[in-house]
C-alpha cells in the first residue's frame, strides 16, 4: 500500500519492485515472493492502529530498507443513541436524533438517510415525524477503512392530541370530604392525572381521588398528561355549604288560638330550599314559603317544618299553634224540659271546655228573654242565681259564651213551673 494509507484488515499484501532481480526481499521480517523484479508478501499484524511496514531488499554486497506507515482498523465503528429513545411518544413534529460514534480513524455519519451536522463530537439531525406513524430512524457510521455500523431505533410515534375528559363533580354540596370521578379518552395512553396537584388513582378510562374543601367556592383544577406530553387542563367550581337554611316569620304564630282545622303555614327563608309542612312539600316563592295543612286535635299542635337548601343542608322546625274549634259545652240546672213546683228556684248554669278554656267574660245568661248576667255568681265555670216570685207556667234560660279560642256556644232551655 501507499505511505499512509488506511486499512481495514490486519492481513495485508504488500507488493512491489526491486532493481535487480537476484536480491532476497524480505517484508517486516517475511521472505517475499519473488517475479522478477516484483515482490510480494503478506504481513499479520496484531492489533489496529499505526503501523510501520519495513521492506528490505539484500544482495552479497549490499542491503537496502524502505518503510512506509498504514494506519489499521479493522473494527467497525461503534454508536451510541443518545436520542430518541426506542418505542417513544412524542409531541413534537420534529424529534432531534443524536448520537455519538467512537472509532480509530474518521468517520460519517447518517441520520434517517441524511448526513448528520457534527458539534463536540456529536453528530445530530433533525427528523420529521408524521401523527399517528411509528417512525424508524436509522443511524450510520462509516469509518476511514469503510468499516459500516447501522443501528435503528423504532416505533418514535408522533402524537399531537390531548386527553379529554369529563369530571363528575357537584356545584354545590355539604359535605367537606368531597369524592372526585371522572373519565377520559386517549389514544396512545394516559401518564398522569393530577387532581388540585394531588395525583388520581387512574383504572382503566377512570379516575378518582378525596379532596378536602373549605366553606365556599372554590376550583377543583384537573390535569391531565398523556405519555406524549400533551396536556388538558378541565377546571369545575364546587361550593361547600354546611350551614341550614335560615327560617323565620312562621305564620300563623303560637300565641293565638285557630279555630279552623285547615290553616295556611307561611314563612321566610335566607336562601334557596324546598320545604315540606307536615308532609305536604309547600310552594316556595321569592323566599316566602305557602303550604295548606289540616290540623286535629285540641290545644297545641306541633306542625314540623322542615327546609332543605340546595346544598342538601336541612333544619327541621317544631312550630307548635294553637287550636280549638270545638265551642263550649253549656247545661243548666233547671234542664230543659223540666218540671219543678219551686217558684223561687236556684238556676245554675255549668259551662265546659277541655281545650282552651271558656271566656268567662263573654257570657250572656237570659231569664225569660231578659239579661240578667250581672245577677249571677260566678264561681270557675260555673254560674247561679236564685231567683224569687216566679209565676207559675213555662219560663225559659237562654246562654251565649265563648272560649278563649272564639268558638261561640248559645243554649237555649224550657222550663216549666207548676204550683
Amino acid at each position: 500500500p501507499n505511505d499512509g494509507t488506511v486499512l481495514g484488515t490486519r492481513t495485508v499484501v504488500v507488493s512491489g519492485t526491486v532493481s535487480s532481480s537476484s536480491c532476497s526481499v524480505k517484508v517486516n521480517g517475511i521472505a517475499a515472493a519473488r517475479n522478477g523484479k516484483e515482490y510480494e508478501a503478506t504481513v499479520q499484524f496484531e492489533a489496529d492502529g499505526q503501523q510501520t511496514i519495513l521492506v528490505e531488499a539484500s544482495n552479497e554486497v549490499s542491503t537496502v530498507q524502505k518503510s512506509i506507515t498504514a494506519v489499521i482498523d479493522s473494527t467497525s465503528p461503534v454508536i451510541t443513541v443518545l436520542a430518541p429513545e426506542a418505542n417513544i411518544l412524542t409531541n413534537a413534529t420534529s424529534i432531534e436524533a443524536k448520537c455519538s460514534v467512537q472509532d480509530l480513524t474518521a468517520v460519517e455519519v447518517f441520520i434517517d438517510g441524511y448526513q448528520a451536522l457534527e458539534a463536540n463530537g456529536l453528530y445530530s439531525y433533525p427528523v420529521s415525524l408524521i401523527e399517528g406513524q411509528a417512525k424508524s430512524i436509522e443511524f450510520k457510521a462509516i469509518d476511514a477503512a469503510l468499516n459500516e455500523t447501522i443501528v435503528t431505533v423504532d416505533g418514535v410515534i408522533l402524537d399531537t392530541t390531548a386527553p379529554t375528559a369529563e369530571l363528575n363533580i357537584p356545584a354545590l354540596t355539604n359535605n367537606p370530604n368531597l369524592e372526585v370521578s371522572g373519565t377520559f379518552t386517549e389514544a396512545v395512553g394516559i401518564e398522569s392525572i393530577l387532581v388540585n396537584n394531588l395525583p388520581a388513582t387512574i383504572s382503566g378510562n377512570s379516575f378518582s381521588m378525596s379532596l378536602q374543601l373549605v366553606e365556599g367556592p372554590q376550583n377543583v383544577v384537573t390535569v391531565l398528561r398523556d405519555k406524549a406530553g400533551n396536556s388538558t387542563t378541565v377546571t369545575k367550581t364546587v361550593t361547600l355549604d354546611s350551614t341550614p337554611v335560615q327560617v323565620s316569620n312562621i305564620q300563623p304564630s303560637s300565641d293565638v288560638y285557630l279555630t279552623s282545622s285547615q290553616v295556611t303555614i307561611t314563612g321566610a327563608l335566607n336562601e334557596e330550599a324546598s320545604v315540606m309542612v307536615a308532609g305536604t312539600e309547600a310552594v316556595v316563592s321569592n323566599g316566602v314559603f305557602t303550604a295548606n295543612v289540616t290540623l286535629s286535635g285540641c290545644g297545641a299542635v306541633q306542625v314540623p317544618i322542615v327546609a332543605t337548601d340546595l346544598a342538601g343542608n336541612s333544619v327541621t322546625i317544631n312550630h307548635s299553634l294553637k287550636f280549638d274549634n270545638t265551642p263550649p259545652t253549656i247545661v243548666s240546672t233547671p234542664a230543659n224540659g223540666y218540671t219543678i213546683i219551686d217558684t223561687s228556684p236556684t238556676i245554675v248554669v255549668t259551662l265546659g271546655d277541655g281545650c282552651s278554656g271558656v271566656d268567662m267574660s263573654t257570657l250572656v245568661i237570659r231569664i225569660d228573654g231578659v239579661d240578667r248576667t250581672s245577677e249571677f255568681a260566678v264561681e270557675q265555670q260555673q254560674a247561679s242565681l236564685l231567683v224569687e216570685g216566679m209565676a207559675a207556667g213555662p219560663h225559659s234560660i237562654g246562654v251565649e259564651v265563648e272560649d278563649v279560642a272564639g268558638n261561640t256556644a248559645q243554649y237555649f232551655a224550657v222550663f216549666t213551673i207548676q204550683v
